[in-house]
This record gives structure tokens, C-alpha cells and sequence, in this order.
């Protein structure tokens, strides 16, 4: 691994974790939701914190798909491009974007409410499949519930997303995003 990629996902990580306040207000309500639908299961199977390990494992595994998914597009666009250069560029603005979104953070400015209007109408056809895995009632639900909840609209994940499309990897944007999401599991 190169020290580049190691400092993006070190700095991914503490992305998620600084912005775990932006998670606890955004998202507070959701979590509350889902563990009010998974509490008789979870009370009866005696695994009360499965459930909320199972939501959040599922977040993070649609972030790490959506961070593999844009780091391939990233990567078909510097192949046409056909220069290393091109990718090496990507690579660089994929650090200046981590940088500023760190500024953001540290300058307690939501400043992501316009990248989550962006989101707003892929969540509008996904939402209506949440109801399948409703009520939670099972681990696989659960999973399932958080594989979704993890496309929410959310302008934080969506600037690491930026990131990881600008890495130009697959395997690279997949890190970067389980390691953001990582970071926000203590939220």
C-alpha cells in the first residue's frame, strides 16, 4: 500500500469520526426507527446489540460498493485518458477535496446540504424497497435495512465519494469508503 492511499484512508476515518455529530442528527432518527422495528426480536433472540451492528454493517458495506463502483468509473476515465499523469492528478484532487472537507468539518459548517439534495432522487427509488425488510425481525432484515439506509442521501458521504472516485481505483474508492464509514460507527 502506498503511503498515499494509507494517509487517505487514515484521513477518511477521522472524517467519519469528526463528522459523527453531522451522523447523530442526521441519522438519530433512523437508527431510532429501526431499533424500535428490531426490539421484540432482538429482546427474544437475546442479541440486542446484533441488530444495531447488522444496521450499521450494512451501511458500511453499501458505502464500500458505492466507493468501488465510483473508483471504477474513475479509473475507466483515467484509462481513456490513457496517462499516468491523468491519474496521478485525480489522485491529488482526491486529497484536496479530503482536505477541504476536513476544513469543513473542523469549521463546524454543515456546508453538505446542497450535495445532498444530489442524492434525493436516487433515494426516492430506493426508499420504497425498504419496506420489504420491514418490520426487522431478523439479522439478514437488519442487514439488509442498513444496506439501504446507507444510500440516504448524505452530503459527507457524498464528498468522501468525491474522493474516492478521484483515487481511480475500485479496491482504493472501496477502502476509502469502509474506512469512512468505519468512522462513523462510534456515532
Amino acid at each position: 500500500m502506498t503511503a498515499l492511499l494509507l494517509s487517505t484512508l487514515l484521513a477518511a476515518l477521522v472524517a467519519g469520526f469528526a463528522g459523527s455529530t453531522h451522523c447523530l442528527a442526521m441519522c438519530g432518527g433512523i437508527v431510532g426507527a429501526l431499533g424500535l422495528s428490531s426490539r421484540a426480536a432482538a429482546e427474544r433472540s437475546g442479541r440486542t446489540l446484533a441488530y444495531p451492528l447488522a444496521y450499521n454493517l450494512g451501511r458500511v458495506a453499501s458505502y464500500t460498493l458505492a466507493g468501488a463502483l465510483v473508483g471504477g468509473i474513475g479509473a475507466g476515465m483515467g484509462e481513456l485518458a490513457g496517462m499516468a499523469r491523468v491519474r496521478l492528478a485525480l489522485q491529488l484532487a482526491a486529497g484536496v477535496l479530503l482536505l477541504l472537507v476536513g476544513l469543513r468539518l473542523l469549521g463546524g459548517r454543515r456546508g453538505f446540504a446542497w450535495m445532498d439534495a444530489l442524492g434525493a432522487r436516487l433515494w426516492r427509488h430506493l426508499a420504497p424497497l425498504l419496506r420489504h425488510f420491514m418490520p426487522v425481525s431478523t439479522l439478514p432484515r437488519a442487514f439488509g435495512a442498513g444496506m439501504l439506509w446507507g444510500w440516504l442521501p448524505c452530503g459527507m458521504a457524498y464528498s468522501l465519494l468525491g474522493v474516492a472516485w478521484l483515487s481511480a481505483d475500485p479496491l482504493h474508492g472501496a477502502a476509502i469508503m469502509a474506512s469512512f464509514g468505519l468512522g462513523t460507527l462510534p456515532a
